[in-house]
C-alpha cells in the first residue's frame, strides 16, 4: 500500500499556469544559452535568477544588470607612423594602458624584408590579459574578464615577418599570435584606481600582417565597481538593453554552438561571433 500511494503521488500532475509570451521566450533563450556556459560563468551570471518553490514566479536580473560600465567610443590607430596609443579608461588624465607597434623594413639590391610586432602594455603596474601561449588574449564578444584570467604587463599581440629576394627567387611570410589580421576582438585589462583593482576591455581591429602590422582602437570600457568582472562588448548600464533576447530566426545556432549568457547580454553584436564555427576559437 505505501508503494502504491507513492506511485500515485508521483503520477499526480501539478497545476500549471501559462507564462506571458515575452517571459516564456526569454526563459527559452536563457535555457539554450546555459548549455554553452561554463560552471564558473554560470554561477556568477545566474546568481541573481530566482525560482519560487511552486514554479517560476519572477526572473530577476543577473548581477550583470547592476554593472556600472563606463564606455568610451574611439577611432584611433597605431602603425608605423604613430607607434604608441595610450588608453585612459577612467579619464583621470593618467594613461592606464597603451598599444605599441614596433617594426621596420630593410631593402637592398633585389631584396626587401619587413619585421613588425604589436604589444599591449599595462602602464604604471597595470596588466593586459594573456592566453595560455603567453600572447595577449584576443577575446571574443561575451568573454567575462576578471580575476580568473592571467595577466602580464607587456604581452605581445602578434609578430609579423615577410621578405622576398628577386635574385634567388625566394620569399617568406610568417606570423605568430592570435591578433594577426582580426576584426573586433577584445583586449582585457586589469588596472588600479587608487589601491583598488578594476577590469576593462579595449576593442581592436588589426591588419597588415605579415608585413608591417597596424591596429585600430574602436572603443574601450571599464567596470567602476572594484574587483567586479566585466563582459567584453557590454557598453550599456541598462540591464534591459544588455539582456535583450536574441532573434530565434537568425539561424545563429546552425554550427551547433550555443551562446553564453554573457553573449546574450551583449545583444546584437554577439551574433557575428555566435555564428562562428567552434573550430574558430580564440587562441
Amino acid at each position: 500500500m505505501p508503494q502504491a500511494h507513492t506511485r500515485k503521488a508521483q503520477n499526480r500532475k501539478r497545476p500549471t499556469a501559462p507564462l506571458p509570451e515575452g517571459l516564456n521566450s526569454r526563459l527559452g533563450d536563457y535555457a539554450q544559452a546555459a548549455k554553452g556556459t561554463s560552471r564558473v560563468e554560470a554561477t556568477w551570471l545566474l546568481s541573481g535568477v530566482t525560482v519560487s518553490a511552486v514554479g517560476i514566479g519572477m526572473l530577476a536580473l543577473p548581477p550583470l544588470g547592476n554593472a556600472e560600465v563606463v564606455y568610451t567610443p574611439a577611432n584611433q590607430g597605431v602603425n608605423q607612423n604613430s607607434r604608441k596609443l595610450p588608453i585612459d579608461f577612467n579619464h583621470d588624465g593618467i594613461p592606464d594602458a597603451s598599444l605599441s607597434m614596433q617594426g621596420y623594413c630593410n631593402s637592398g639590391s633585389g631584396f626587401r624584408e619587413c619585421f613588425g610586432s604589436i604589444f599591449a602594455l599595462g602602464l604604471n603596474g597595470n596588466e593586459a590579459m594573456t592566453s595560455a601561449a603567453g600572447f595577449a588574449s584576443a577575446a571574443r564578444v561575451g568573454k567575462i574578464i576578471g580575476h580568473q584570467d592571467a595577466f602580464q604587463d607587456f604581452p605581445r599581440m602578434e609578430d609579423c615577418r615577410s621578405g622576398a629576394n628577386a635574385i634567388t627567387h625566394t620569399a617568406f611570410r610568417t606570423f605568430n599570435g592570435p591578433w594577426a589580421n582580426v576584426q573586433h576582438r577584445y583586449l582585457g585589462f586589469k588596472f588600479k584606481i587608487g589601491n583598488e583593482t578594476h577590469y576593462g576591455w579595449a576593442r581592436v581591429t588589426t591588419q597588415g600582417c605579415p608585413s608591417l602590422p597596424s591596429a585600430q582602437l574602436t572603443g574601450y570600457a571599464y567596470e567602476t565597481v572594484a574587483n567586479r568582472p566585466i563582459v567584453a562588448g557590454v557598453e550599456s548600464t541598462s540591464a534591459e538593453a544588455e539582456l535583450a533576447p536574441l532573434n530565434k530566426e537568425t539561424g545563429a545556432q546552425s554550427y551547433g554552438d550555443f551562446a553564453s549568457l554573457a553573449m546574450l547580454a551583449v545583444g546584437a553584436p554577439a551574433l557575428e561571433a555566435w555564428r562562428k564555427p567552434s573550430g574558430a576559437e580564440v587562441r
